[in-house]
C-alpha cells in the first residue's frame, strides 16, 4: 500500500471509529463539523475539494488506476450534468 493511500485509510478508520461513538455519546453532526472531521488531514485545499466532490458536483474521485487490484482498470468518461460535460472515469 503506497503512503499516500495508507494515511487515508487510516484517517478513513478513525472517522469509522470516531463519528458512531459521538453519536452514542448524543453528539450532533451539523455540516461545519463534518467538513471540519473530514479536512482535518494535513493537504492543501481539503476544504475547497470537499465542497466540490461534496457539495457541489464539480470535481471527480481521481484514484490510481491500480488502486482497486489488478482486475479493475478506469476508464475515461465524460458524463454531463445541467447541460456541462464533466471529465471522469467508469
Amino acid at each position: 500500500m503506497s503512503r499516500p493511500l495508507a494515511v487515508s485509510m487510516a484517517r478513513f478508520k478513525s472517522l469509522l471509529v470516531t463519528v458512531p461513538s459521538a453519536w452514542a455519546a448524543g453528539e450532533r453532526f451539523h455540516n461545519a463539523k463534518w467538513i471540519a472531521m473530514v479536512t482535518a488531514a494535513p493537504d492543501a485545499d481539503k476544504r475547497g475539494r470537499f465542497d466540490r466532490l461534496i457539495l457541489y458536483g464539480t470535481d471527480t474521485l481521481d484514484p490510481r488506476s491500480d488502486v482497486f487490484g489488478a482486475c479493475f482498470r478506469r476508464a475515461a468518461a465524460t458524463s454531463d450534468k445541467n447541460g456541462k460535460p464533466i471529465s471522469g472515469f467508469r
